[in-house]
């Protein structure tokens, strides 16, 4: 009598794998990512210093006698830092909070585009082969726009993610 053969089905066991442990950091790249991310703060607090004496240059060309706060003067540029950075309104509905952030933001921008097109239109910089800046038009106010807005924004986003990043690998 003839036989059929069946497959035989075995039980499929899945054994989970260890997930590769993470390698530890010597203390050589941990001084290496220490010196590279002091580099990205030191960026960052010289983007801010730009954005801040435009400013300040801004401020100064409305007739603000700044001279008489001496060193003060910094405090204006840190108090704008400081107001977008903590009144970010991070999905607020509270429209006080939004009108002070934009207010705040708006003369960022606008006093860090004014305080650029000031200085930049004309001038020479020799960085890479050299070039004239333009003196006056869209060129010159497209670029002021967008720095004005880089000014404002990258330092404080730059600095976070780097103290982040230190005490994640210091921590």
């Amino acid at each position: 009598m003839p036989t059929t053969v069946q497959p035989v089905q075995t039980a499929t066991v899945h054994i989970p794998q260890s997930k590769p442990r993470a390698k530890r950091m010597g203390l050589y790249d941990k001084v290496g990512q220490t010196i590279a991310l002091g580099m990205a703060l030191a960026l960052a607090l010289g983007i801010w210093l730009v954005g801040a004496k435009f400013t300040l240059d801004f401020l100064a060309s409305m007739g603000v006698n700044l001279a008489s706060l001496s060193y003060g003067q910094w405090l204006i540029p840190l108090a704008i830092s400081a107001s977008e950075l903590w009144l970010w309104p991070k999905g607020s509905s509270i429209w006080q909070r939004w009108a002070v952030w934009l207010g705040v933001l708006l003369f960022d921008v606008g006093s860090s585009w004014a305080g650029f097109t000031e200085w930049a239109g004309g001038r020479y910089v020799p960085l890479f082969a050299g070039f004239t800046m333009p003196s006056e038009g869209f060129p010159l106010h497209g670029l002021a726009l967008v720095l004005g807005l880089a000014f404002a924004f990258l330092p404080e986003k730059i600095g976070r993610w780097a103290v982040s990043e230190l005490r994640t690998l210091w921590g």
